[in-house]
């Protein structure tokens, strides 16, 4: 089995601190480790180091190349460059060729996720390896604690040898179909990590999104999610047990982060009076905060972003605005 872990992307939904110097990939949150190291950490329990690649773009080189020799210095020869960044469907195209061997399954992940309890995700991973050499595209779920918009969700059908027959994707919908969804009992979340053969891919890409098979120049400016996996008829779903959060929000980053007594999440010089619930970062000045609540504020050097809790997908918006 080999993994590739997708590290190319800008993280403009947690603008202004992750950036096009140093995206939030690469930013440490919550221990003296990056999401990407804590991704690597956590596949480095099931493959060996020389199966596990980074790929990202250019101008990401060093910094994946710095954080990934930190853990394990081998990893430095381990990085896969994009020729051109287009998304996800691409990037998963151009590493497949980069890597096609047709006897090995291989695990698709991002590199922003926190995951709770890497001996269940080691054993999923078992489970997905088996279901992939039999033939299958294989996905992960992870129960829904709430009607979140920003992740997409799976359709689970009859449960048979550890995963659940996949029925549909559905990408990050409206609120009310989130609530109904969650309502039924039927629906995980898509945790964004699939597993399957060279040959396998070549097939549903045949199928589905044959610029994919191409020289990377053709191949479309999408998801993969939307491109290829979206389209299928047919997947299977490993089920995990576990806390689960893709940190592509500053509502997820509130969530994922440790909490005082009035629920605040305070890093950097904060200073709170009568406030709940809020997440309060400073990186270069002090904040100080009275009488507020379920309030985003993150100041950095290049900005200071004010976001009332539960609109932080929108910041994504703001954070192309500001680079145009």
């Amino acid at each position: 089995m080999k993994v590739i872990i997708l590290a190319g992307g800008k993280g403009t939904r947690l603008w202004p601190l992750s950036n096009n110097i140093l995206p939030k990939q690469f930013l440490k949150f919550k221990s003296n480790r990056s999401l990407l190291q804590m991704t690597i950490i956590r596949f480095l329990k099931s493959v060996d180091a020389k199966d596990l690649f980074i790929l990202t773009e250019e101008k990401y080189r060093d910094a994946a190349k710095e954080q990934a020799g930190e853990i394990y210095r081998t990893l430095e020869n381990q990085i896969i460059i994009e020729p051109v960044a287009k998304g996800t469907a691409a990037a998963v195209g151009y590493a497949m060729q980069v890597l096609k061997k047709k006897e090995e399954v291989i695990v698709i992940s991002c590199s922003d996720h926190f995951i709770s309890d890497e001996t269940c995700f080691a054993k999923g991973l078992e489970v997905a390896e088996k279901h992939a050499l039999k033939g299958e595209i294989v996905t992960f779920g992870i129960q829904p604690i709430r009607a979140e918009t920003g992740y997409g969700y799976l359709e689970t059908g009859k449960r048979k040898e550890g995963v659940f027959e996949g029925k549909c994707f559905v990408e990050k919908p409206a609120k009310s179909q989130a609530e109904a969804m969650l309502r039924s009992g039927r629906f995980l979340w898509n945790m964004g990590i699939f597993a399957f053969t060279p040959e396998n891919f070549e097939v549903i890409c045949k199928e589905h999104c044959p610029q994919l098979l191409g020289d990377v120049e053709s191949m479309p400016k999408l998801s993969f999610d939307h491109a290829v996996m979206e389209k299928l008829e047919r997947f299977s779903i490993v089920p995990l047990d576990l806390k689960w959060l893709d940190i592509g929000s500053w509502d997820n980053v509130y969530h994922y982060l440790n909490k005082n007594e009035r629920g605040n999440v305070k890093i950097g010089q904060v200073f709170e009076q009568d406030t709940n619930d809020c997440l309060i970062l400073s990186q270069s000045k002090p904040i100080y905060t009275i009488g507020v609540s379920d309030l985003l504020v993150v100041e950095t050097d290049e900005a200071i972003l004010i976001v009332k809790k539960g609109e932080s997908q929108k910041v994504r918006e703001v954070a192309l605005g500001s680079q145009n």
